[in-house]
């Protein structure tokens, strides 16, 4: 909990602007990702609109025509669905080239990574001092009650595998948790 907190008040030190400085590509790309998809609403509804509107003049056709209209109007489906598809296909493309380059950019980004190595650094050194308190306590239980000598040496194992536990699985997986929440 002590490297969490570190890390938490590390994240919140930093202010609106030094923040912004670090996801501002980001910030652009997903911005631009928005853009793109509002535009991609607004084509499929226009695209609607005037496949609605060419429907209509058809049912408003000449007599004479009248007994093809079955056949203009799954032609104009077909029509339809062909320009359907083939905007979704170019959307779907923007999309991913820009969730390709989200991903260069994140990978860019050292935020998380000062971040990671400043906790490391907290998280290495508050072992050693702990560590440290409890070899001793270990080495008195050890010399002064001998019965109970494998009590200090739990201790010490205790120590240090949850200090690894804690710096090699838990933090990594914060960090990328957190990343999350922040982009």
């Amino acid at each position: 909990m002590l490297l969490l907190g570190k890390g938490k008040s590390l994240i919140i030190s930093k202010n609106e602007t030094t923040l912004a400085r670090y996801f501002e590509e980001e910030i652009r790309l997903q911005a631009s990702k928005q853009e793109a998809r509002q535009n991609y609403k607004k084509t499929l509804k226009n695209l609607k609109v005037a496949n609605h509107e060419s429907r209509l003049a058809l049912e408003k056709t000449i007599p004479e025509y009248k007994a093809n209209l079955k056949a203009l109007k799954a032609e104009q489906r077909k029509a339809f669905k062909i320009a359907k598809r083939t905007g979704r296909e170019n959307y779907d493309l923007i999309i991913q080239n820009i969730n390709v380059a989200i991903r260069q950019e994140a990978l860019k980004n050292n935020f998380l990574k000062e971040i990671f190595v400043e906790v490391l650094r907290f998280g290495i050194l508050r072992t050693i001092f702990i560590g440290l308190f409890y070899f001793i306590i270990a080495l008195v239980l050890t010399i002064t009650l001998p019965p109970i000598a494998i009590m200090g040496f739990t201790l010490m194992v205790g120590v240090i595998v949850t200090t690894i536990v804690m710096l090699t699985i838990m933090l990594p997986i914060w960090l990328r948790l957190e990343g999350r929440r922040i982009r």
